[in-house]
């Protein structure tokens, strides 16, 4: 009688499970042919050449298309249409995840991975804030310009023969970073409650990357709840939130007085934001951080890498910014116009 039931509830679940699916898929673009649990990943979609599918896929059914991953994705693979589609705010929604739901701090928070309303309030105060702090100005530039003949310095102490330049790079970056969001930069000397942070949010990232597990759990959400699957999926969740309790460290230790002209972001999102919510400061925070440091760490890095690799564009490079600059001056944006040479390198890169 138990296996009897067991299998009508299994049969039952299945029919459900079917019967949901292709009722949404009525109301969806057009796509290929598509089944429960593996979506399209049998038969058009092949990971990580998701692209190169959307692509063949576009070909047949046109430039709005529907895929399984197994969870329904509309994809917009034309640009007019693409271009069309963002004039308005219609389509401001984020599709969410696991790893979303661990990492955001409140309801809708912070900017990456928050939408509507929210979304457009939070973006509108963190450009504001970040403008009036000197973004695309003079003062923004100087700070660029001191890290990086602080990190210039710091290089010049180290065995040039051999030296690694992850660390200050992801240092310089950083420090900028965290001058805007907290009012402070780290010397390279003593930083390392800056690189625990940085590696292990790196090395959190790079585990979920990595991690088919975790793969599995984008795709069907309710498996990080099964035996095994929920320990490991538990330790992904522990180091990122050891990097969200550093960020609420820092913002704990901003100073804060109501009557004076904010100088952080921390200071003018307690003065400003209509939002008060320390879980929506903390979002933030993170957000601004993770979204400026590993992006411009990895571009500078592999600029290292391709000069490394290309020596002869090295020293045409060099030639140009001792002709225009000379050895003792940073460079600062208004050369660019008389330096074609360093502009071209720059935009290969």
């Amino acid at each position: 009688v138990m296996i009897s039931l067991l299998i009508l509830l299994v049969l039952t679940f299945a029919a459900w499970e079917l019967l949901v699916f292709y009722r949404r898929r009525a109301s969806l673009p057009p796509g290929p042919f598509a089944v429960p649990l593996l979506g399209n990943l049998i038969n058009e979609i092949k990971l990580p050449y998701i692209h190169d599918g959307l692509k063949r896929l576009s070909a047949r059914f046109g430039p709005i298309v529907t895929v399984y991953l197994p969870m329904p994705v509309v994809n917009i693979v034309d640009f007019e249409t693409m271009k069309k589609a963002f004039k308005g705010n219609d389509i401001t929604g984020r599709m969410q995840n696991p790893l979303v739901e661990v990492t955001r701090m409140c309801e809708n928070g912070g900017i990456i991975s928050s939408d509507g309303a929210d979304w457009q309030e939070q973006r509108r105060f963190a450009i504001t804030t970040l403008r009036e702090f000197g973004m695309g100005k003079n003062l923004l530039e100087e700070k660029v310009r001191l890290s990086a003949r602080n990190m210039v310095d710091f290089i010049k102490k180290q065995d040039l023969q051999n030296t690694d330049l992850r660390l200050p790079i992801q240092l310089f970056v950083s420090n900028i970073i965290n001058e805007l969001l907290y009012g402070f930069q780290y010397p390279f000397d003593d930083c390392e409650k800056l690189m625990y942070f940085v590696l292990g949010l790196s090395e959190a990232i790079t585990n979920v990357s990595e991690s088919k597990l975790v793969a599995i759990i984008f795709m069907l959400p309710w498996t990080r709840h099964l035996p095994i699957i929920s320990y490991f999926w538990g330790k992904h969740v522990k180091q990122f939130q050891k990097m969200t309790d550093h960020v609420r460290e820092l913002c704990d230790a901003v100073k804060y007085d109501p009557n004076e002209e904010p100088t952080c972001f921390v200071q003018a999102f307690r003065k400003n934001s209509k939002d008060k919510r320390v879980e929506q400061l903390l979002s933030s925070c993170s957000d601004l951080f993770i979204a400026g440091q590993e992006t411009t760490t990895t571009t500078l890095r592999w600029g290292m890498l391709l000069l490394a690799a290309h020596p002869e564009i090295q020293e045409k490079l060099r030639a140009e910014i001792h002709a225009e600059i000379g050895e003792d001056r940073v460079a600062s944006m208004s050369d660019k116009t008389k330096m074609p040479y360093a502009s071209a390198v720059v935009m290969e890169i």
